[in-house]
């Protein structure tokens, strides 16, 4: 549970974008040492960048947690580097929820679940998405029931992702927005977080 304020807002690219990557680097670099330099990710990640949108957190004025929305677009999705989204693309919206990370610190404290629920929330109503694509480590275990218990199911098989060095493998999980809606009785109650009275 958070005990200190935290504010979740839609990233500046222009003002935000050097607290995005120090955060890149605090994770991937330094504690998890699944990069060398946060710039790796430029030639893969970045080239979605103009379909991107980031939900930054803050608390006591510093950068405390990132999540970014990618849409679907003639580039495709960075999950496509581990499965063909052929089969669910025909007729629908997709959209990737990625790169989810918080200060260690805060790591247990909700703000990573608080970070997917706006990401979830934008997705379903800005961008009225059919559906959410998910992209993590298998070895973190909370992740994997996270995922689960927001009913995402593997899509494809686990798969080794070439940019991160010495990783487990990645699972992509997928969720059918209106499948998801119509099994827990919301469409935006459990996506998207609102609550109804």
């Amino acid at each position: 549970m958070l005990r200190e304020h935290v504010t979740i807002r839609v990233a500046d690219p222009a003002n935000d974008g050097p607290d995005i990557l120090r955060l890149r680097e605090l994770v991937y670099v330094t504690e998890q040492r699944r990069l060398e330099r946060v710039e790796e990710l430029a030639a893969t990640s970045d080239k979605y960048e103009r379909f991107a949108t980031y939900f930054i957190a803050h608390a006591d004025g510093a950068a405390v947690g990132v999540a970014r929305v990618i849409v679907d677009s003639p580039l495709g999705l960075p999950c496509e580097a581990g499965v063909s989204l052929e089969s669910v693309r025909v007729d629908n919206r997709l959209v990737e929820v990625g790169h989810c990370m918080t200060v260690p610190r805060l790591r247990t404290t909700g703000l990573g679940l608080s970070l997917m629920k706006e990401a979830f929330k934008f997705s379903v109503v800005q961008l009225n998405a059919t559906h959410i694509l998910v992209d993590f480590f298998s070895d973190n275990a909370a992740s994997v029931r996270f995922h689960r218990s927001m009913g995402f199911r593997a899509l494809g098989q686990p798969y080794r992702d070439p940019r991160f060095a010495n990783s487990p493998e990645s699972i992509v999980g997928i969720l059918a927005v209106a499948e998801h809606a119509r099994a827990r009785g919301s469409r935006r109650s459990e996506v998207t977080g609102d609550r109804h009275s």
